[in-house]
């Protein structure tokens, strides 16, 4: 008999369904806040779990402080405690106490504002700057102070395949790391310059999540130039 076989463990698993009260069985992200929270972003709706029950958030057209968008794309805590969730129309930020949410939303005649409304990941870096991620738009830098955006395309063409970030993370020299759907591109914060690409054809994403300060990307490489 195989020892391997022979010693795993008998695992038990709790299932948490519509029954249980989660908005949506399609669930895109996970999330567990410094607080213990659960947190389960679906396509329809934000769910927030505490072991007991389930609080469901949903977009309303009657209450400007309900979230922007049903279709959850991340989730994300800063390090002061704030929850961010990228959506498919915008970017929230959960007041926790008022269990309402501030909307920031890509205007067409304001440049300041977010540079694209489909929202894909976040990230804090040391510096404890927000960048955020976008489906189309590049990557964008939140300014606490002013609550403006700063856009950042990573191809002077703009094609939408280089400006399409999946995932981002910062290394050890502060430098970061965006997966696009044209390959890895390193970007200087400090310098506001693009260091280098990396074309990487054909690839496909294995996870919805961005990744925390010590996880990496996971990809599915299928060719390599």
């Amino acid at each position: 008999m195989n020892p391997v076989f022979s010693q795993a463990p008998d695992l038990h698993f709790r299932h948490l369904t519509n029954e249980q009260g989660l908005s949506n069985s399609t669930i895109e992200t996970i999330f567990q806040d410094s607080r213990g929270f659960m947190w389960f972003g679906t396509r329809d709706g934000l769910n927030k779990y505490d072991g007991y029950q389930i609080i469901t958030y949903r977009y309303s057209a009657a209450d400007s402080s309900s979230i922007s968008d049903n279709y959850i794309r991340c989730i994300y805590e800063d390090s002061k405690g704030a929850i961010w969730v990228g959506t498919l129309n915008g970017l929230n930020r959960l007041d926790a106490g008022k269990n309402s949410f501030t909307r920031f939303l890509s205007m067409q005649d304001d440049t300041t504002s977010l540079g694209y409304n489909h929202v894909t990941c976040l990230y804090e870096d040391r510096q404890h700057h927000l960048w955020v991620g976008t489906d189309g738009g590049g990557l964008n830098l939140y300014n606490q102070a002013s609550g403006t955006f700063s856009a950042y395309r990573m191809s002077p063409h703009r094609r939408q395949e280089d400006d399409r970030i999946n995932a981002l993370c910062e290394d050890a020299k502060g430098r970061l790391w965006l997966a696009t759907d044209n390959g890895l591109a390193a970007f200087d914060p400090s310098a506001e310059i693009l260091l280098l690409r990396v074309p990487i054809r054909r690839l496909r994403r294995s996870g919805h999540s961005a990744p925390t300060k010590r996880e990496t990307f996971g990809w599915e490489q299928q060719e390599m130039e």
